[in-house]
Parts: structure tokens; sequence; C-alpha cells
């Protein structure tokens, strides 16, 4: 038998686990992907963490980690793989977690956006807790990651005005509260993240932009201004 080692990046979505899945020989390229986007139907009668109610792909509840599969597996073995593995690491600290006003899903969403948006794994509680703030606000959370997985994942840095105008409610500067599903598997320390956020007052986060991954965070929008343009000329003067 011939086996082949693969690693599913945290943050990976499933079109990601797809270019890495067929680089590897394992599917032909969209395959897993577009497999594992309407799957989650099939996987629902032996696993009790999906949804019932929807028919939202696996995007989110496949596992980041390392994994060795046989040169012929199918591309069910591999979703159901990565699945099992995230109800063993993810679910005990699931339950463990004090009452959420979240559903698992909820929180797996919010997570993914934590794993995009932190560079710094210091920093996830901190941005969990904008989110959560703004949430209980009602505002929109305007998370640019939200917008380039609702426009396909195109590879960019600088999200465009012209990309927010994106329809799809994916879209979290159009629509307010967390997209419909996660947008990438989150890593163990996101999904604590989402689960405890940190206690702040903060509404706003903007990259330092400074190679050190950080952010700046903010309690109103008048200050998030000021660092936004303080940043962009310490920028503009290197």
């Amino acid at each position: 038998r011939c086996f082949v080692k693969v690693t599913i990046p945290e943050g990976s979505s499933l079109r990601t686990m797809d270019i890495i899945l067929s680089n590897a020989g394992l599917c032909s390229p969209n395959a897993f992907l577009e497999y594992a986007s309407k799957a989650q139907p099939e996987f629902i009668p032996s696993h009790d963490i999906l949804r019932k109610d929807t028919t939202y792909s696996l995007e989110g509840y496949l596992f980041p980690e390392t994994y060795l599969f046989d040169k012929g597996v199918s591309l069910h073995t591999m979703a159901n793989t990565m699945l099992v593995e995230f109800e063993k690491r993810i679910l005990p600290i699931w339950k463990e977690s004090p009452e959420q006003p979240y559903s698992i899903h909820q929180i797996l969403t919010l997570a993914s956006m934590i794993e995009k948006e932190a560079q710094v794994p210091t920093e996830m509680p901190t941005i969990s807790s904008v989110f959560r703030n703004r949430l209980h606000r009602n505002m929109k959370l305007a998370s640019d990651p939200t917008v380039l997985y609702a426009l396909g994942e195109p590879k960019k840095e600088i999200v465009t005005f012209k990309d927010l105008e994106v329809v799809s409610s994916y879209n979290t500067y159009m629509f307010t509260g967390l997209p419909p599903g996660p947008i990438a598997a989150p890593s163990l320390e996101a999904f604590k993240a989402a689960l405890d956020p940190a206690k702040t007052p903060y509404l706003f986060f903007v990259a330092n932009q400074d190679g050190s991954g950080t952010h700046h965070f903010s309690r109103t929008f008048s200050e998030h201004e000021q660092a936004r343009i303080a940043i962009l000329r310490r920028k503009d003067s290197r």
C-alpha cells in the first residue's frame, strides 16, 4: 500500500484543502471542493455535531492537521477522517465551556473569522471581544476575510471598496450578524477565543502593518480613524 502525507494548515478553507489534496495526487482538481461543499447531509446520520436543519457544506468542520491517506482514498473517507478528528478535538472544549448565547455552529463561524483575522495567537481573545461587542450592539462585523470568502478567496492584501459591494450573505460589511457558516477551519486557539473572549471595550481594530502581525484596537470610530491614518503615515514614511 502507498500512503500520502498531507498537512492541512489552520485557517484552510475547503478550496485550499482541495488544492492541497489534488496537488498531492489524492483527487482531481475541484473534486474535493465540490464534494465537501454539499456533503453534509450525507454525514448527518452518523455525526450529531452537524446541523440537521440545513444543507450547509462541511466548511469549518474538517480539522486542520497532518493526515496519512491511502493513495486510492475516497473523497468520503478523507472528509470523514477530518470530521472525526474535528469531533475528537473540538467537541470536548465545547462541552466543557460555560453556557453560550450562541450555537456551536455560530461559535465555529466566529472562530473561523478570528483565525483569518489574527496573525498573532495572543490577540485572538481580543479580536473575539471586538466581534462579540459588535454583535451585542447589532453592528455590522465588517470583516475583510468574509468579503474575500464571498469573492472566492482571491489572493489579495487589500480589500477595495468595489470588493465590499459583493452581494453575499458572507459580506459582513453589507449584512448584520454572523455569516451563515464558517469561512475556514479554525485552530483550537481560535475556537477557545470564540468561546471565551477577552473583556474589552473595543469595537474596532486595524493592522499595524509594521511586520509584527499585531493590531491596534480602538473603542470609538474616531479613535479608529486616527489610528488608521497614523499607521498609513508611518508606512508611507518607511
